[in-house]
């Protein structure tokens, strides 16, 4: 077997699995014979050369995923063998074999090797992480962190902080007493071989004060929990407001030197591509090794300098920002006692929006970070809310059915024969006649409203007519008539006034000075009650009773809106109409109306009351004038 594991083959591992089976060894021997011959495979590949070492342990780790899958041993297997090589060999070799890892993710997260793995994967890039440093491991670090964050769901306990613990080993150093602030003489003395681009007009005044009490906020930005006692947050408040002072009394200028700095760092990007054959190739360690994690020093001398860097202010804003959230944040596993007074919660309000107003007035792009800042403090915000809660599976809650396919809609083909102008009413138009220079000349196209018939002229006319025409206040011939068409009336007044100028009166086509025997105004009522002709049209005598056989006639056209019609003529209602057939209801109430009003029950009265109520239509008019038994002629 252990030749076989050697050799790196396959077949022959199952070939030896198959013989020592049937030579009646049990299975839990043969696996462990399986195991311990990996490990030793392992080991003897983490003492090769660097050439040899990578692709024998892509070797190795395949058929180990073989035997596994066969289930010739246990699945956590897979994840040792890596494990065994890492912790023999040196942070340079790990980082390169590293990649092995990576592109083995995804048979890892299968549903067979996935549970077994998953804490071994956690342990074993733990303790990677253990060994690297920090600030010269950065990028290998972050490739670890990246791994696990695709190995791991996002509910995943090991990762997500949930009692809310401080990093406290955090602990920044700076000079706890006055010794480097005597060489100020000397900086002074140096100030005036300063080069372009330096600093030397807008000094911002540093002491041992100011300088520690910056430094002194980064306890409070490691352990938020302190700025809830009383004598710390005098001190945090204190600290803040003079340092965000000093922010904005000294605030700093887009420089013309940065701008040229960054134009020829655009231009060098821009040339790099056709420059990069003639540069000789350089190996990527040596390049690697200058990149390191920028952590700002503390000493006296440099906070000058710092105070005007644009990303420093930055930085420290942004540190303000988070810990402003965190104390006004309702976190689960906050200590009840930390609360916050009205002055206390009035200042943390004030000073976050300075600190939004001091990022936007920070170059470069001053206004876009401020606005990205808020986008991410929101995100944060969302994620404690989400920790509060337990910490839900996302997966959980997705759709589990999934969303029907809709079907293309048909495309619709294009018909030679057939003329399509992009709209139905236009393509109805052109489609109306085939010649259209006949249609053009076609006499019922011939039309022109009437400006009567306009309201704004109406009223400009009535208000003309009122000054200049005597034929506008005309007595009607009842008291009771009120004019409510005003096109007619408007028509019969310009006709008379017309009359008086001999220029106009030819143009009136037959216009008699006589008056006509009905007038062309319509009253409250729209109609009359007997039937009079005016233009070949007939009109209705007002003072017609209203009959029986009008009653009859009108209840079918009332029957449906007998509830509105004895509520305008004052009818109570009984309790068996809703069940009776409507035109019977209908009938009665026009019955009992005509008793209640007596010889005022006239067709012009009931004429206005259902014009009144909307009820009033051509054929309830068709019913006044077919049964009008007298009539007069005009």
């Amino acid at each position: 077997m252990e030749k076989a594991i050697f050799a790196l083959k396959f077949e022959q591992i199952r070939a030896a699995y198959k013989k020592m089976k049937d030579e009646g060894s049990a299975a839990e021997v043969i696996r462990l014979t399986i195991e311990n011959a990996i490990h030793r495979k392992a080991f003897e590949i983490a003492q090769c050369t660097d050439i040899e070492q990578e692709s024998l342990l892509r070797q190795l780790l395949a058929v180990t995923f073989q035997a596994a899958k066969e289930d010739f041993c246990a699945k956590g297997t897979t994840v040792a063998v890596i494990q065994d090589v890492f912790d023999v060999s040196p942070v340079k070799h790990c980082e390169k074999l590293f990649v092995i890892v990576e592109d083995n993710l995804p048979q890892w997260k299968m549903g067979i090797f996935y549970e077994p793995c998953k804490n071994m994967i956690l342990r074993m890039c733990n303790d990677l992480l253990k060994r690297l440093s920090r600030t010269v491991d950065t990028s290998f670090c972050g490739r670890i962190l990246v791994l696990l964050a695709h190995a791991l769901p996002l509910c995943e306990k090991s990762g997500l902080n949930l009692v809310s613990h401080f990093n406290l080993g955090n602990v920044t150093k700076y000079d706890l007493a006055d010794s480097c602030f005597a060489l100020d003489a000397n900086l002074t003395e140096d100030s005036d071989v300063m080069e372009v681009g330096e600093i030397s007009e807008r000094e911002i005044p540093v002491d041992y004060t100011l300088y520690a009490k910056f430094w002194q906020l980064q306890s409070f930005f490691a352990s938020p929990a302190t700025c809830f006692e009383k004598s710390k947050w005098r001190t945090f408040q204190q600290n803040t407001t003079e340092v965000l002072n000093i922010f904005s009394s000294h605030k700093l200028e887009f420089s013309a030197t940065l701008e040229e700095g960054s134009k020829r760092e655009r231009s060098k990007q821009e040339n790099s591509n056709d420059e990069i054959a003639a540069i000789p190739s350089t190996s990527r360690a040596d390049g690697d090794e200058d990149i390191y994690f920028a952590k700002y020093l503390t000493s006296q001398k440099l906070l000058q300098l710092q105070l005007n860097d644009s990303q420093f202010r930055r930085y420290f804003l942004v540190q303000c920002l988070i810990l402003y959230q965190y104390l006004v944040s309702d976190i689960k596993f906050k200590d009840k006692s930390f609360t916050l007074n009205d002055e206390q919660l009035r200042f943390i309000i004030e000073s976050t929006e300075r600190c939004f107003r001091l990022l936007r007035e920070t170059y470069p792009k001053g206004p876009h970070f401020a606005d990205a800042m808020k986008v991410i403090l929101h995100r944060e915000k969302e994620w404690s809310e989400w920790k509060n809660k337990g910490c839900l599976d996302y997966t959980q809650l997705a759709d589990k059915e999934k969303p029907s396919v809709f079907k293309k809609r048909p495309r619709n083909r294009y018909d030679p024969s057939k003329l399509d102008l992009g709209n139905p009413e236009l393509t109805k138009l052109w489609n109306i006649n085939p010649d259209m220079l006949s249609a053009c000349e076609d006499s019922r196209r011939n039309f022109i409203p009437i400006s009567v018939n306009n309201e704004s002229f109406q009223w400009r006319a009535s208000r003309l007519l009122m000054s200049q025409s005597t034929s506008y206040f005309q007595t009607p011939s009842k008291r009771s008539e009120v004019t409510t068409n005003l096109a007619p009336f408007l028509e019969e007044v310009i006709k008379h006034t017309a009359a008086n100028f001999p220029e106009l009166k030819d143009r009136i086509p037959g216009f008699t000075d006589n008056k006509r025997n009905v007038k062309g105004n319509l009253n409250s009522n729209n109609s009359s009650a007997s039937s009079v002709l005016h233009n070949g049209r007939e009109h209705i005598e007002p003072s017609a009773a209203l009959t029986d056989s009008h009653i009859e006639q009108l209840a079918p056209l009332l029957a449906n809106n007998w509830s509105t019609l004895a509520d305008v003529m004052n009818i109570n209602k009984e309790r068996n109409d809703a069940k009776e057939e409507p035109m019977k209801v209908a009938q009665r109430i026009l019955t009992a109306w005509r008793q209640k009003e007596g010889k005022a029950a006239t067709v012009k009265r009931i004429s206005s009351v259902l014009l009144m109520a909307e009820l009033f239509s051509e054929q309830v008019g068709q019913v006044f004038r077919g049964n009008t038994p007298k009539r007069i002629s005009a």
